[in-house]
Order: C-alpha cells, then structure tokens, then sequence
C-alpha cells in the first residue's frame, strides 16, 4: 500500500514541492513504512521506545486530516460512512455477482505487550462481508447502507468468527 502511494505521489508531482496532493501521499507512505517497521519489531518481541508509543497514540490524529489535506472532494452522504460495497467478481453463468463489503464499525480488543507487561488495547476496526447478489439488482452504498441500518445483512464469513463476537 506504502508503493500504490508513494506512485499516486509521483504521478501528483510538479514543478513545487508544496504540491499538498504529492505531500499528502509521501507522508501517507512513510507513516505506513513506519506503521511496518513497527508492527515488525513488535512480532520479534522487541520493545518499542517510549517516542515510537507516542507517535503511535498521535499517529491516527494524523491520518485523519488526510482527506482534508487533499482539497475538495466531491463525496455524499453514503461516502461519509464506513460501509461501503463492491462488486468484485460477476458471473455471467449463474446471473450472480460477488460482493465485498465494510459494514458499521465494532471494538476490537487486543493483547498487546507494552515493556514486558501485557496489556488489552481497544480501538475501532471494520466489520466485513461476502456474499452473492443476483446480477440484476447490485448493490449501491446506500442501498448496502440501508440494508445494515435494518439488519438485513447477510452472515459474516465463517473465518471472522475468530476475530468477531457475533
């Protein structure tokens, strides 16, 4: 993801280094490198500093002036929602495409060690979805967004239920 960003940057480059669209995608990039490197020292067991914690409490502050960093975005009501829907495979034979989607946010607890003791973090994560949709009738983010607020979603995968309380 860091590469697809470090790319749109390139592509976003001008004559200026103030162009805040370029800006915005190497500093996205580099917070994912960073956010990498990170996780990759906590798999080995490895300690962070007290300084890398810190970046990691104010790192999602950050990255949520993004958007706004990048201009005036032609968006909806359905875009400003974290439920969104794709079709990501059809199939002509059987009249039926497959859709993936984010439903409403849940909590996600996590055992974290933070200098040698264990901790239970808490944050937000997406939910997610797949299922098969006849051709005819795709779903749009807001007719997906209709669906959750009525609770006529489908079943989460199988595999979620290691990661999700139903």
């Amino acid at each position: 993801m860091a590469e697809c960003a470090r790319t749109i940057a390139e592509f976003s480059a001008n004559e200026s280094h103030d162009n805040p669209i370029r800006n915005t995608y190497v500093y996205f990039a580099e917070t994912l490198d960073k956010l990498g490197a990170l996780s990759l020292k906590q798999s080995r067991s490895e300690a962070l500093t007290p300084k890398e914690h810190e970046w990691l409490w104010d790192v999602s502050g950050k990255l949520s002036y993004m958007p706004r960093r990048l201009g005036d975005v032609i968006t909806s009501d359905a875009d400003e929602r974290m439920a969104l829907i794709a079709d990501v495979h059809t199939d002509p034979n059987t009249g039926q495409v497959l859709e993936e989607a984010s439903g409403n946010p849940t909590r996600i607890y996590v055992l974290a060690e933070i200098d040698g003791k264990p901790y239970l973090a808490q944050g937000g994560t997406y939910t997610y979805y797949e299922f098969k949709q006849p051709m005819s009738d795709r779903l749009t983010d807001e007719a997906w967004q209709e669906m959750l607020g009525k609770e006529q979603a489908p079943d989460m995968p199988d595999w979620t239920d290691v990661i999700f309380l139903h």
